[in-house]
């Protein structure tokens, strides 16, 4: 087969160059993270079949797991509320001011000790909401890498029975 000008590939050395080019897309950064499986021919598919496959078996596999690795898995980021705090801390000082005035006719001290109490609480309730938040993100990230590994399954035994090695 004749590439340029002059030049004669051999049989042998196109297969050659194709598995050494499956090998590289393989091992590219993609989708599947760290450990990403390598899928080479094992009966002389050519390059253009193995993507071929290898999009056939991932629309199998998004289809079968219900799990697209493609999709862009961005972090969702919970926005704090203007001002959240101050207005609780306001809210803590009307409270004490109203306590303290009843009490004992000191508005301004049960003021002060309403911010302080209303502060106290705000970083009760952060550290409840931040621990939370995090228990949630390693529950997600426990069932993201789930649905992950059961798409790789279904993925490489789409390939295997292509007649391709998948490890």
């Amino acid at each position: 087969m004749r590439l340029f000008r002059g030049l004669k590939m051999s049989r042998g050395l196109m297969v050659l160059v194709a598995f050494a080019s499956s090998v590289a897309l393989v091992l590219a950064p993609g989708a599947f993270g760290q450990g990403d499986p390598i899928v080479y021919p094992k009966v002389g598919q050519s390059l253009e079949q193995l993507e071929q496959d290898k999009y056939d078996c991932n629309n199998y596999a998004r289809s079968t797991t219900g799990f697209d690795p493609f999709a862009a898995q961005g972090g969702e980021q919970q926005q704090q509320q203007p001002g959240g705090q101050a207005k609780n801390l306001a809210k803590g000082a009307v409270r004490g001011a109203l306590i303290g005035e009843a009490r004992d006719g000191d508005a301004s001290q049960g003021a002060k000790q309403g911010v302080a109490g209303a502060a106290v609480m705000g970083r009760i309730k952060g550290r409840r909401k931040r621990k939370k938040e995090k228990e949630a993100a390693e529950k997600k990230a426990a069932e993201q890498a789930q649905l992950q590994a059961n798409y790789n399954r279904v993925w490489g035994a789409c390939l295997e029975a292509r007649q391709y090695i998948v490890k």
